[in-house]
Order: C-alpha cells, then sequence, then structure tokens
C-alpha cells in the first residue's frame, strides 16, 4: 500500500522489470513523463545489490538528452528491499517532463528496477501525533507489509500516557 498519490512507470507486462539491454558501469534508465508533480520518490524490485551498484540517483531535466536544467534530486548509497525519498530537501518539483535513474556498478549484471514511484505527500490539517479522545488509555495501531516490502502503519487511534503518584 502506498500512501501518498503517484505516477507510476510501467510497460503493462506483469512482473516484467525494466532494465537495459546490456550491463555497463553507468546505466541510464529513462522515462518520459506528462509534466508530474512530485516530492516523494520510490524504487522498489530492484537489484542493486545484486549487481554489486555504488550509487544510484534519480535526475530530471527539461530535454531528453539531459543537456539543460539537469539536477539530481535523490541519490543513494546503500541499498534495502525499498528505495524511498520522502523529503526531496524540502522541495517540490512541478511540471516535470524527463526523469532518469543512474545507476553506478561495476557493469558485469544487468541492473533491474521493477516500480518506481513519484507523487507527493498527503498535507493533512491537523496533527497526526495528537488523539481524538484525551481520556482514552488505549491506543492501536495496525501494520501492513507488500511482497515488494514496502510497509505502512496506520494508527487507529491512540490515548494518553496513564500515570500516577507515588
Amino acid at each position: 500500500i502506498i500512501e501518498w498519490s503517484t505516477s507510476r512507470s510501467f510497460d503493462r507486462f506483469a512482473d516484467v522489470p525494466t532494465r537495459p539491454n546490456a550491463a555497463s558501469a553507468n546505466v541510464y534508465l529513462i522515462y518520459g513523463l506528462a509534466n508530474v508533480t512530485f516530492d516523494t520518490i520510490a524504487i522498489l524490485g530492484h537489484n542493486f545489490a545484486a549487481v554489486g551498484a555504488t550509487a544510484v540517483a534519480v535526475e530530471i531535466s527539461s530535454s531528453n538528452d539531459f543537456s539543460t536544467d539537469f539536477l539530481s534530486v535523490a541519490s543513494w548509497s546503500s541499498f534495502g528491499t525499498r528505495l524511498v525519498k520522502t523529503d526531496l530537501s524540502g522541495l517540490r518539483y512541478y511540471d516535470v517532463r524527463w526523469l532518469r535513474v543512474r545507476i553506478t556498478s561495476p557493469g558485469s549484471v544487468i541492473p533491474e528496477v521493477g516500480e518506481l514511484f513519484l507523487g507527493t505527500r498527503y498535507t493533512v490539517p491537523n496533527r497526526q501525533d495528537m488523539e481524538a479522545d484525551d481520556t482514552s488509555l488505549e491506543s492501536r495501531g495496525d501494520s501492513t507489509e507488500t511482497d515488494s516490502g514496502d510497509q505502512q502503519r496506520v494508527k487507529r487511534w491512540s490515548g494518553r500516557l496513564s500515570t500516577a503518584l507515588t
């Protein structure tokens, strides 16, 4: 479950990752977008640790050759089952037309990306950490995890701390 609105690049084939035709030291996966707005990036279903990648960066530009208005918006140097950035230096990028994922690796194995999500975080008008009922002494939360490793924790309600004087 992704808890933010997303734009997703996909090839309409189930369980087929996006990957280049051959391995190389610097691999670029380029996506043409329809003027997307985002401040959150998630890369799921990748094999970056298996290919020995040393760096992954997400870069945007206004041209498909990345020669003008080139900007790196997120980067990673260690890789878990998912790569997520929910705060891109406090910035939100508007009307993005071209995006690429730059993967730096030894070049012996072809890197793959299962899912690429771009989205905006929810902006809620009230504080999430405040309980609706400050007299309740109980809290309840649920958590879920998908097969790709995406985790979500939902707070159903929360109560206040019970203290007693001694």
